[in-house]
């Protein structure tokens, strides 16, 4: 799949990222591979459980983000793909608090990992400089490594408590995703039937809030749409060639679902009410095959739904 970038400055950590996947020292273990399958894994047992059932009634988006955005021991958020990662088993397991941390971290902390507690797996790029022996100039190469974290369910005594989370009412917290969206100033056209990104109009459409089910649904797919936004060639440029039923559609799918998750984590949306989840599974058997034609496919559409959140919260303070 070819995709093309920008030489702006939301690219140029984006391009680096890209390019690592060229320059990856090879490894006994392929961590592209495993962490590709455990995505699938996870995205076939949604399909499982939710795909054919098409008139429940839906609790929960395929991911709960009421946990929040995932953070280590210390507070500090995670990024790209360990989101998913971490979303996802926090999600399957019901944590209620989506802190994590290694052993030796929870060790630091006075924890003790409960017996039998099983180890969520996620990765890091670690870089080092070497010399091109032809040209005699630095080369910056990064190798993809993995480690294994616990959620703080998983620990004996500690207590961590989010006390930077401000508790908002419903109305605060519109009123904090409406200024959000207001800060990007994108072209919102209300009213209609179809919620949708027209990259030659560019223009975001949405339904009225009133035509929602929720306003959670309301705001998790204006957040969808937003993501699409920023893939727009004057910002984050990816590509929007694609055509409903093909793989480069499908991808950007992925990517506007994931910016959306990271966003709805950060403002804690519940998510999509059980029509829009109905179409959102549709998607699903496309996005395991494009998982599963490319194993490096989740990183790059991670790296690339990172890349849209920082642009929009670059937008915050412009």
């Amino acid at each position: 799949m070819k995709l093309s970038f920008l030489k702006s400055k939301y690219n140029q950590t984006l391009i680096g990222e890209i390019k690592t996947m060229a320059k990856i020292v090879k490894h006994k273990l392929d961590i592209h591979q495993e962490i590709t399958d455990a995505v699938v894994e996870a995205l076939e047992e949604i399909k499982n459980r939710f795909g054919d059932n098409r008139k429940m009634e839906w609790s929960k988006p395929w991911i709960d983000t009421l946990s929040g955005s995932p953070k280590n021991v210390d507070g500090k958020a995670y990024r790209g793909i360990n989101i998913l990662l971490l979303s996802l088993q926090a999600s399957k397991m019901g944590y209620t608090q989506n802190i994590w941390g290694t052993f030796k971290a929870w060790q630091g902390k006075g924890g003790k990992i409960i017996k039998g507690s099983k180890a969520t797996r996620i990765t890091f790029y670690k870089s080092f400089i070497t010399k091109n022996k032809e040209t005699g100039e630095e080369e910056k190469f990064f190798i993809l490594k993995a480690f294994n974290v616990f959620n703080i369910a998983q620990v004996d005594g500690v207590e961590i408590s989010e006390t930077d989370d401000t508790v908002m009412t419903d109305n605060e917290r519109m009123e904090s995703i409406d200024s959000f969206v207001a800060n990007t100033k994108v072209v919102l056209k209300s009213g209609g039937n179809r919620a949708f990104y027209s990259p030659k109009g560019d223009f975001v459409a949405m339904p009225e809030l009133g035509q929602f089910k929720t306003t959670d649904a309301y705001y998790a797919t204006l957040l969808h749409e937003l993501t699409h936004w920023t893939g727009n060639k004057e910002r984050c440029e990816r590509n929007m060639s694609g055509r409903f039923g093909n793989e480069a559609y499908a991808f950007e799918e992925l990517v506007a679902e994931l910016g959306s998750m990271f966003l709805c984590s950060e403002f804690k949306v519940l998510g999509r009410d059980e029509d829009h989840m109905a179409n959102h599974i549709a998607y699903l058997d496309s996005w395991i095959k494009v998982l599963r034609d490319d194993k490096k496919a989740i990183f790059k559409a991670s790296t690339l739904a990172q890349q849209s959140f920082d642009y929009l919260q670059d937008l915050q303070v412009a």
